[in-house]
């Protein structure tokens, strides 16, 4: 029993550094060479204006010093349904030098209901919380989360208290976010959800497949990271 105990010591020992070099290992950003070589590769494989959109002058980011990353969709989008799971893989290995940001598209009026949950659940601080919930109860449990009554039950099953929730849904703090994202979305100009804003600079629609739309934004963050460094 004592040797067992041991040998479980010894091995923990040994793992919690492992554990920190692997999570550092996935934080680091990657070489000159490495980004040369997805620039020089994504140059071959993909081409503007088909598979990615510049904008003629750049967005200004949140934050000039990182690499601002912004996920445009819809609640209601099957296409941004589908993709959410690999969306969180592909933001976690993204590094420190990122800031990734949601943002939910008011192209059509019919949107701008769903526009307004996200933006009522941020300002409640439970938007990350619920998120997946959302899109969970749109395409899973047929909840379509268009009527006030439906809306304030989801969040009510969630912990926010109903009156809290109206409160704020209907505010005025909500109505001027709404309208600034309404702005917003004049200027990124997203035809389709999902869509991928790359540091103010490039627009990759949703219409590219899952897999190469993120093989896209690695190519241009790439782009991005080796600027940075010239």
């Amino acid at each position: 029993m004592k040797k067992t105990i041991g040998m479980m010591i010894v091995v923990a020992i040994f793992a919690i550094p492992a554990l920190i070099f692997f999570q550092g290992q996935r934080n680091t950003e990657p070489s000159v060479t490495t980004l040369q070589n997805t620039v020089h590769d994504g140059n071959q494989e993909f081409k503007e204006g088909t598979d990615y959109f510049v904008y003629p002058t750049p967005i200004p980011t949140s934050n000039p010093a990182k690499i601002e990353i912004i996920d445009l969709f819809w609640y209601g989008c099957p296409s941004c349904y589908q993709v959410k799971d690999a969306l969180e893989t592909w933001r976690e290995q993204l590094g420190n030098d990122f800031v990734f940001m949601r943002k939910p598209i008011t192209v059509r009026r019919d949107w701008v209901q769903h526009a307004r949950i996200w933006l009522t659940a941020k300002e409640l601080g439970v938007a990350e919380k619920l998120h997946h919930e959302i899109f969970a109860a749109i395409h899973e449990a047929g909840n379509a989360l268009t009527t006030i009554e439906t809306m304030t039950d989801f969040f009510a099953q969630h912990g926010v208290e109903k009156t809290a929730f109206i409160r704020t849904f209907d505010s005025s703090t909500i109505q001027n976010q709404l309208n600034q994202l309404q702005q917003e979305m004049r200027i990124y100009k997203p035809k389709v959800t999902p869509s991928l804003v790359i540091n103010g600079r490039y627009l990759i629609s949703g219409t590219n497949p899952q897999e190469k739309m993120f093989k896209i934004a690695d190519y241009l963050i790439a782009k991005e990271r080796l600027a940075a460094k010239q």
